[in-house]
């Protein structure tokens, strides 16, 4: 018994000192991710700005704020009634360059704030010009006319009218069933009827993949003055600073973002960058 004794406590004694003089195991921390670095294990997704392309600016942000990322381009914002009251001398301290104001919709809907808003951003000597949303349900003529009723007392701007041609979340089917000439000989006959009373350009606004939906190779005439202003809020647009282009124009102004945050505007706001 004793010989069992003295056995069991050279052993523990040997098991203690291994455990003094042997470092503890201890698995590798992981390593700190910064958010705002890359990975050195994985490759970088962001493609590199195109320093040869007609925008040539860098990567944009969705969430996008005057005045800390308006850096090497012009940068402005589109507004209506949705976004309340605006404080347009903030707007232009902010380092807003240029708006486009909402002033009708088809034929009977006029913007409530328009004339407040072309009135506060002349005021404050922001460059603007009206925008007008086009109706599938009344004829061109008419939705040209009574644009330039409302316009009659706003001055010309070397900016260009904009006509807002996109799918209305209010008649979302409209412009089914018309074909693609048809609605290009629409939107050239609005155009034509307002050029022809109003010492202006009119200016498209349109999403890339709805144009070609609606128009296909019809809506390339319409495009032959250069004139065009896209929305295009993708990633790989955001980081290359490259936006989308239709028939190969490439377009003068470009609206990245629609979560835009600038000052004297409470809500968020579409931000546009024009081609220099």
């Amino acid at each position: 018994m004793k010989r069992l004794g003295l056995i069991l406590f050279v052993a523990l004694t040997t098991f203690a000192t291994f455990l003094l003089v042997t470092d503890p195991i201890i698995p590798d921390p992981k390593p700190v991710v910064d958010p705002d670095k890359p990975d050195p294990g994985k490759p970088d997704p962001t493609p590199a700005p195109d320093p040869d392309h007609p925008f040539g600016v860098t990567s944009l942000k969705s969430n996008f704020a005057f005045p800390a990322d308006a850096t090497g381009a012009t940068f402005g914002i589109d507004v209506s009634h949705f976004q309340e009251e605006i404080n347009w001398q903030q707007v232009a301290e902010s380092g807003v360059a240029f708006a486009f104001i909402k002033a009708l919709e088809g034929v009977t809907e006029p913007d409530a704030k328009f004339p407040d808003n072309w009135k506060g951003a002349q005021a404050a000597g922001v460059p603007f010009a009206p925008y007008h949303f086009f109706s599938a349900r009344t004829t061109p003529e008419a939705q040209a006319a009574a644009l330039l009723e409302i316009i009659a007392d706003v001055p010309v701007s070397a900016l260009p009218i904009a006509l807002d041609f996109e799918m209305s979340s209010s008649d979302p089917r409209g412009w089914d069933g018309r074909s693609a000439a048809e609605i290009a000989n629409r939107i050239d006959t609005f155009i034509k009827a307002v050029e022809s009373k109003r010492d202006q350009k009119v200016m498209i606004y349109t999403v890339k993949e709805w144009w070609d939906e609606r128009l296909g190779s019809e809506g390339a005439k319409l495009l032959e003055n250069d004139l065009l202003w896209i929305a295009d809020p993708r990633d790989a647009a955001l980081n290359s600073g490259k936006p989308e282009e239709i028939d190969g124009v490439v377009p003068t102004f470009w609206q990245f973002t629609s979560k835009g945050r600038v000052p004297g505007i409470a809500k968020d706001v579409d931000i546009s960058v024009q081609r220099p």
